[in-house]
This record gives structure tokens, C-alpha cells and sequence, in this order.
């Protein structure tokens, strides 16, 4: 809607433009039914926050906090759900320029690491009360996370982006779909 009245944009390349956007992060999250993506998706959370943060991952296991919890949303919407449009629209154009599937991933670490002092003295019983208000307040906090996010995503061993990659998270399964999404033309 916002492209189409503060930009004049025809509503054909607007669909195209978000199907692209889909496509690339977060193709199999809404095309499969069994939701095997999402759940890869939240075990790559679970590594990167064991490696990255040893003592925020014990302390999530220990009050029996999986990524279902807090990240589902978050990888589902792309912090669409926890942002405010401005917010949002800032962190996607990072995450379209940046062009890395496997960022969200990173970017959830971060937001964690941002709050750790707060889910570590946090009591465990309120550890999903206290996770689910977590969002993004501001584009300098945009603009934080993706620094270390980008950072995190240096550190980790390239052995994790080669798994990440045999998983095919962000690749297209279904060839019927894929014929329905090509065939299909918004303006008819």
C-alpha cells in the first residue's frame, strides 16, 4: 500500500517485488505444511546461540526455553510483528541489501545478546513473558544489531554456512507452487 501511494507504484511490480521478497527469505516458512524450514531454521538459532553465547544458551536450557518460544515469530513475520513500520522498513532494505538468507538467524543473536543481562536475572518462570516483549525500538537499533549481526556472522566457522546451506532452508521445494506463482498475474 505504501509503495503504491507514496511511490506510484503499479500494483504488478509491487507483487513481484514481495513475491522476490518472500522468495529469498522466506520461501519454505509459508510453503511447506509441515513446517521442516521453520524448524531448521530454529535449530540453526540453537547453535549459533550455543556457540556464540554459552551462558544465555544454558541458561535457556535450563528453564526449558527452546527457540519455539521467542524466535518463531520472529523468523515468521521478520520482526515484522515486534517493529514499527518505519523500524521495519529500515530492517528489511538491511536485509535485502546485505542479501543473506542465513542473517535473520544472526540478527536473532543479537537481539538476544542485547538483552542478556535482563533474560539471565530474569526469573525462569518469567523468562517467556520477558522474551516476548523483546522488539526493536529504533533504526539506530536497526543499525546496531546488523553491526553485530554482521560481526557474529564473521566469527562463526564457515563449517556452520556449509550445513546451513545442505539444509536448503531458502530453496524453492515445490514445483507446483512454483508454476502456480509464475502462471499467476495480480492484474487478471
Amino acid at each position: 500500500v505504501l509503495l503504491k501511494y507514496a511511490f506510484h507504484i503499479p500494483l504488478i511490480y509491487i507483487y513481484r517485488l514481495f513475491v522476490n521478497f518472500i522468495y529469498i527469505f522466506l520461501t519454505n516458512y509459508y510453503w511447506e505444511k509441515e513446517f521442516h524450514a521453520l524448524q531448521s531454521s530454529l535449530n540453526l538459532i540453537t547453535i549459533l546461540l550455543k556457540y556464540h553465547e554459552p551462558e544465555l544458551y544454558n541458561s535457556f536450557e535450563n528453564a526449558m526455553i527452546s527457540p519455539e518460544i521467542y524466535a518463531t515469530s520472529w523468523l515468521l513475520t521478520l520482526f515484522a510483528n515486534k517493529c514499527s513500520l518505519e523500524v521495519v522498513y529500515h530492517l528489511w532494505d538491511k536485509i535485502i541489501v546485505i542479501n543473506d538468507c542465513l542473517l535473520i538467524h544472526y540478527i536473532v543473536i543479537a537481539l538476544l545478546i542485547k538483552h542478556k543481562q535482563t533474560l539471565i536475572n530474569d526469573d525462569t518462570t518469567q523468562l517467556p513473558i520477558t522474551l516476548s516483549k523483546i522488539k526493536i525500538n529504533s533504526i539506530d537499533e536497526v543499525d546496531d544489531l546488523i553491526a553485530h549481526a554482521c560481526d557474529l556472522c564473521q566469527c562463526t566457522p564457515n563449517s556452520f554456512r556449509i550445513f546451513a546451506n545442505k539444509l536448503e532452508i531458502f530453496k524453492y521445494h515445490s514445483q507446483r507452487l512454483k508454476q502456480l506463482n509464475e502462471n499467476y498475474e495480480p492484474e487478471n
